[in-house]
């Protein structure tokens, strides 16, 4: 590439990345009625109460706008108290859907260590990004099986591999995954090195250490212990993200990012579930 093409590339303006986030202050406002609500109505009559939390809702849903995925949770929690027969059950359901809705929306994830260097920011609970990642170095080791065992295994072989080099801990902890879709099975638990200086790409023992190409993802963040149900649930709202986007489609493997160790609660854990994605190239 020549100097003038190089100057001329860089002057360009960054290419805007589709999100359903609508920002921190639309989640925050949201948040703010969902909570409000939920206290003003805790000793309010049945029917009062659920008057007031549907109108909480409706506004929440209004400041969130039409490409949160969140305000559509909002849309199903509110259908699914109304089809429910029993006023008193219909209220406790529709209490604990907000209860959980609020606190994903300000969820700020814990951070146990650095980031590799330039890592994009984590995703926000319950919303889809197209995130670009820079290339980076991982030491991996494989996960044998999907049982609890091999992940034990793979997770002592890395955590021996920076410790004995005197490599520094970073978050977040990538699970890489292998298979058709809908039949993945956990391949590679992977610990990232902070720098691509750190280390040397080759073997060591039955650890390996891999330079990961720059890329770019879909990704969803998630709240709470991850588990199989859960990543299922995930990739639904992804592969349903990508059908509403035929300009986007797969390209690579799923993975996951679990940004905390287990000394952090199941509820205030975060981790993000991702699929490596491109542009259908123009005919």
């Amino acid at each position: 590439m020549t100097l003038l093409a190089s100057v001329l590339l860089a002057l360009l303006p960054a290419e805007t990345l589709p999100t359903t986030d609508p920002g921190l202050e639309s989640r925050k406002a949201a948040e703010a009625a969902l909570t409000s609500t939920l206290k003003l109505v805790e000793q309010a009559p049945a029917k009062e109460a659920m008057a007031a939390l549907e109108a909480a809702s409706a506004e929440a849903m209004r400041v969130l706008g039409e490409q949160s995925l969140i305000q559509a949770r909002l849309k199903d929690a509110l259908a699914t108290a109304k089809a429910e027969t029993d006023a008193a059950k219909a209220l406790r359901r529709l209490k604990r859907d907000l209860e959980s809705t609020a606190l994903d929306l300000v969820f700020a994830p814990r951070m146990e260590s650095p980031t590799p260097e330039d890592w994009p920011a984590p995703t926000p609970v319950g919303e889809v990004a197209i995130l670009d990642y820079p290339t980076y170095r991982l030491a991996r080791a494989s996960m044998q099986s999907d049982s609890q065992r091999g992940q034990n295994s793979a997770f002592w072989k890395l955590f021996n591999h920076i410790q004995s080099n005197s490599i520094s801990m970073t978050a977040p902890v990538e699970m890489s995954y292998s298979g058709a879709k809908g039949e993945e099975a956990p391949q590679w638990m992977a610990f990232l090195y902070g720098a691509r200086s750190i280390g040397t790409p080759g073997t060591a023992g039955e650890v390996e250490i891999v330079d990961v190409p720059a890329a770019r993802v879909i990704s969803i963040g998630r709240r709470g212990a991850m588990s199989e149900r859960a990543l299922k649930a995930s990739r639904e709202q992804l592969d349903a993200w990508m059908v509403a986007h035929p300009e986007w489609e797969v390209c690579g493997p799923a993975r996951s990012m679990g940004w905390n160790s287990p000394m952090v609660a199941d509820a205030k854990r975060y981790w993000e579930v991702q699929v490596h994605v491109r542009r259908v190239p123009q005919k």
